[in-house]
């Protein structure tokens, strides 16, 4: 009785318009146990989609990176996308199919996939929203590129021989080894960047007053 059951129920899911659907499913499966295995990089269909904030849209076609933005493709990698949208494509066209589409196949079938998908699509969205926070890349700097910044001091003192800063990003803060130009500042006190020394990895500093 159960294995009558069970092969029904399998039937069922080779059978449109659920097969779409169901396919995806063994394929993100095969992909997660190679990459178990080692077989494959969990990363090997990642591509960094990311755009400069001065790109030209139109020249990449804005419509598709919003898109894309808007989907949180832009934000979480392509294969934790997948699957999430993998597993709820199958289980939304499974419960569908047992509770209002259990017809034989005819032309409908190919309206019942792309309901089915755009559902989805936009069920995946909504649950990967909060993901794009835990995927995020943290902001990259350039040491030149804080000439001219704010930081604050968060050493006891900072001198032209001893100090630390820090530089707030939007992501976690950047800890900087600093000297003063001239004076000192004590922490907690702000001051500006005004030059960076490659050799020894140090930034020079001054109060945001200006020099006393």
């Amino acid at each position: 009785m159960f294995t009558q059951q069970l092969m029904t129920y399998l039937e069922q899911c080779f059978t449109m318009p659920v097969l779409p659907a169901t396919v995806l499913m063994l394929l993100i499966i095969a992909y997660s146990f190679l990459v178990l295995l080692g077989a494959l990089d969990f990363e090997l269909f990642d591509v960094d989609i990311d755009v400069d904030a001065d790109a030209d849209l139109d020249a990449i076609s804005s419509a598709g990176f919003v898109t894309l933005k808007f989907l949180n493709l832009a934000d979480v990698p392509i294969m934790v996308w997948l699957s999430i949208y993998g597993i709820v494509w199958w289980l939304l066209s499974v419960t569908l199919w047992f509770w209002m589409d259990s017809t034989p196949a005819d032309a409908n079938a190919g309206l019942l996939v792309i309901r089915n998908v755009a559902i989805s699509v936009i069920a995946t969205k909504f649950l990967t929203n909060p993901l794009g926070k835990v995927f995020a890349k943290p902001p990259s700097f350039k040491p030149q590129d804080l000439i001219g910044k704010e930081c604050e001091i968060t050493t006891h003192v900072a001198t032209n021989e001893v100090g630390q800063a820090r530089f707030r990003t939007d992501a976690a803060p950047l800890l900087l080894n600093v000297r003063m130009t001239e004076g000192e500042l004590s922490k907690g006190e702000a001051a500006v960047i005004v030059d960076y020394d490659p050799d020894v990895k140090v930034h020079y500093i001054e109060s945001m007053a200006g020099p006393p």
